[in-house]
């Protein structure tokens, strides 16, 4: 393990030690120095980037953007405040008649903001930085409880000047979103672990289910925290009923996204978990002027928003000669895909090492007009904060060598916080490597690796508390005296 930490998730229990632990967890002053801080920073940078954007074609204009003025759009309309008269953008977004077309997090989270406060925009991104506020402290306390209080102060600081998540903040994209709901399933995780009951597990499996009415492709992260958290009771000596909290996960997954299944069916009288659009984002990944980005592909024209489904499923059904829906269309794309991933190996796998390298490189990929690169190039109050994704990856690389050099993964400890600590460390290193991949069979844009951030962070902070106590500690100077 990685040495006994400041402060650990504790279990109930009145062993003095475990008592000992609880003590040291409270927070110390510096610590709510650090974290007051962190979020008066956050909310001024915030506030100075709202104003500038403020100023900029997007604050009234959201259309320009399509995906996020499709998310207006259909927010305003489920609370019966589109005008047909009078349209926003394209139109009201969201078809009646038709299954989600895109995961419905994001529009369930604007139609909740447009009915407390008005349908006004930057109502929206105001709430969004609200939401990225209390994330920030989300991620400390997180932080805190894998690292020690160190580490968690350094990621609250980074987690509130990161420009990356500033940026995303005034988009309504689901990333805010995403962010909080993440950060809200592990600590989900976290109280599991420290009390396995049968509530915390099915309420971790109801977050589980909010994330995938945000991003459906997280879906694949259910069977491997399932899996893991079958481990995690196997060790702890649970015998059969080790099966008992996976089985309880799956059915909070389940009961939380039936009901969006079920309006769907209702809607269009077909199956659709989520949402269709999934089999579109496959075909533009793959097929054979496929770039690794968001590029739609000749067959489907030019429209590059998700208004545009409408038409191209309109167009497939007329070549086909048969009339076609939405469900039916995102299965055709999908297949249509995987036949050419299977006739193309090579090239498949091609495309698939440039998409991992571009998933994790340093440019910010564009994605649907949004220029990520170029509009933080042109804003004084994101340019000038010096961070970028190649800092915050290197950093995230050292801790996770340093974890793994000290076995922070296993569950070898003999008491139950350095136990249950090891097992949420792993709940957060296979979420990152099982969302990564996850991705990347489709194409890669900056907004898709943002909502790893916070987790990237974590460990990044990590590994820079190690190195200030190794500075700390003089032990350079051992080092170099034994060179010369």
């Amino acid at each position: 393990m990685m040495g006994a930490p400041e402060n650990d998730i504790v279990s109930a229990s009145h062993d003095p030690e475990i008592v000992r632990r609880e003590e040291r967890s409270r927070m110390r002053t510096w610590e709510w120095a650090a974290l007051s801080l962190a979020l008066f920073v956050g909310a001024a940078l915030r506030i100075a980037y709202l104003h500038e954007f403020s100023q900029g074609p997007y604050i009234d204009y959201v259309a320009i953007k399509p995906d996020p003025a499709f998310h207006d759009d259909a927010a305003r309309a489920m609370l019966g405040l589109y005008d047909s008269e009078n349209p926003n953008g394209h139109g009201p977004g969201q078809p009646a008649d038709a299954p989600y077309l895109h995961p419905p997090g994001i529009i369930f989270f604007l139609a909740a903001t447009y009915a407390l406060t008005g349908p006004v925009l930057w109502h929206a991104y105001a709430a969004q930085m609200a939401l990225g506020l209390v994330n920030c402290v989300l991620a400390f306390l997180l932080a805190r409880a894998l690292f020690g209080r160190g580490p968690g102060a350094i990621t609250a600081i980074v987690m509130a000047t990161y420009w990356g998540l500033i940026y995303y903040e005034c988009e309504l994209h689901a990333v805010v979103l995403l962010v909080f709901l993440l950060l809200l399933l592990m600590h989900a995780m976290r109280w599991w672990l420290t009390r396995d009951t049968w509530v915390r597990a099915f309420g971790a499996g109801l977050v589980l289910a909010l994330v995938v009415l945000t991003q459906s492709v997280v879906v694949t992260f259910a069977p491997v925290a399932a899996s893991w958290m079958a481990y995690v009771g196997w060790r702890r000596g649970l015998g059969r009923r080790a099966l008992l909290a996976p089985a309880l996960l799956a059915a909070g997954t389940i009961a939380g996204v039936a009901p969006v299944t079920v309006r769907n069916y209702v809607a269009s009288h077909e199956f659709t978990l989520v949402s269709t659009w999934g089999g579109l984002n496959l075909y533009i990944g793959n097929n054979p002027k496929a770039t690794g980005l968001f590029m739609m592909p000749d067959a489907l024209g030019e429209p590059e928003s998700m208004y545009a489904f409408d038409e191209i499923v309109h167009r497939f059904g007329e070549q086909m000669g048969k009339p076609w829906t939405y469900a039916s269309g995102n299965r055709y794309l999908a297949k249509k895909a995987l036949a050419y991933m299977v006739s193309h190996p090579w090239a498949t796998a091609k495309i698939t090492v440039k998409k991992a390298l571009m998933f994790w490189g340093p440019i910010e990929l564009t994605h649907n007009y949004a220029s990520v690169h170029y509009d933080r190039e042109y804003s004084k109050v994101l340019r000038a904060i010096p961070m970028n994704f190649s800092m915050i990856l290197a950093a995230f690389l050292l801790g996770l060598a340093f974890v793994a050099q000290r076995g922070g993964f296993r569950l070898r400890a003999k008491n139950p916080p350095d136990q249950a600590r090891a097992a949420l460390l792993g709940f957060v290193g296979l979420f990152v490597l099982t969302y990564s991949c996850s991705y990347i069979p489709f194409f890669v844009v900056s907004q898709f690796r943002s909502p790893l951030l916070p987790f990237l962070m974590m460990f990044g902070a990590y590994a820079l508390w190690r190195g200030m106590l190794f500075v700390r500690s003089r032990r350079y100077r051992r080092v170099s005296d034994r060179s010369l």
